[in-house]
C-alpha cells in the first residue's frame, strides 16, 4: 500500500488515527498519509477524492481509505424508538475502499 487515508467525522484524536492504523500495522515508513478527521460527514466523500487525485499523480500506486464513525459518547441504550434514529443514522462503524489505479 502507497497511500492510506484514515478519517472519522466526528472524532479527531492526537495521535492521528492514520499514524496509529501506520503504527499498529507494521506499514512502510515512506507510505504517503493523510487523515482529514473531525470534518463531519462530507470527510468521507472528500477521502474517496483526496485518494482519486492522489492516484492522478502517483499512476503506479494503491491508495486505502479507512471511513469510520465513533459515537460511544451518544450512543442510546434504550428502547425507545424515537430515540434510536440516531444510532442508525450516526453508528459506530468502519468501512475500508482499497482503490488501485489501472
Amino acid at each position: 500500500m502507497d497511500i492510506l487515508i484514515v478519517n472519522c467525522g466526528l472524532f479527531s484524536p492526537t495521535p492521528l488515527l492514520s499514524a496509529m492504523v501506520v503504527n499498529i500495522y507494521k506499514l512502510r515508513s515512506n507510505i504517503k498519509s493523510f487523515n482529514p478527521s473531525g470534518m463531519g460527514c462530507s470527510a468521507g466523500l472528500m477521502s474517496i477524492d483526496l485518494a482519486w487525485d492522489l492516484l492522478q499523480v502517483h499512476p503506479n500506486a494503491n491508495a486505502l481509505v479507512v471511513n469510520t464513525d465513533i459515537i460511544t459518547l451518544n450512543y442510546y441504550h434504550g428502547s425507545k424508538r424515537a430515540m434510536l434514529l440516531q444510532n442508525s443514522l450516526f453508528h459506530v462503524d468502519v468501512v475500508g475502499y482499497l482503490f488501485i489505479y489501472f
